[in-house]
């Protein structure tokens, strides 16, 4: 099974980012139960807490539903290139058998290579000549 690739390294985790969005929420609670002396302290204010927590959360769904939405087309995706790559793979070899002369067989290279080609862990060799 291969996995989705996005050319982005994150930083962070779904789960680490959900950890930092807990703590945030626990913090701010704490800071509500100490009262308006703690609530504007300087760099931390709560109200300020409150909506960097929001937007980060906020993010995270989106990104979530993002993901959603993704699923499904890839679950399409690996439903139609596997049958797409069993009929490539029949192709070549069912091509080379009734191909007359090297011209012709000189061909099968545009469609394997000149290298052997490995999908999901299966070699589909260049044509022999």
């Amino acid at each position: 099974m291969a996995l989705i690739e996005v050319a982005h390294e994150r930083m962070l985790t779904d789960a680490e980012i959900q950890a930092i969005i807990a703590r945030a929420t626990n913090t701010i609670n704490v800071l509500q139960q100490l009262g308006a002396t703690y609530q504007d302290l300087p760099g931390y204010k709560m109200t300020d807490y409150q909506t960097e927590t929001d937007a980060l959360e906020a993010k995270l769904q989106q990104l979530q539903a993002l993901v959603d939405q993704i699923k499904p087309i890839l679950i399409d995706l690996d439903g139609k290139s596997g049958p797409l790559f069993e009929k490539n793979k029949g192709a070549l070899p069912m091509l080379r058998g009734m191909l007359a002369g090297k011209a012709e067989e000189d061909l099968l290279v545009q469609i394997t290579g000149p290298q052997p080609q490995a999908v999901s862990g299966v070699t589909v060799p260049p044509p022999t000549t």
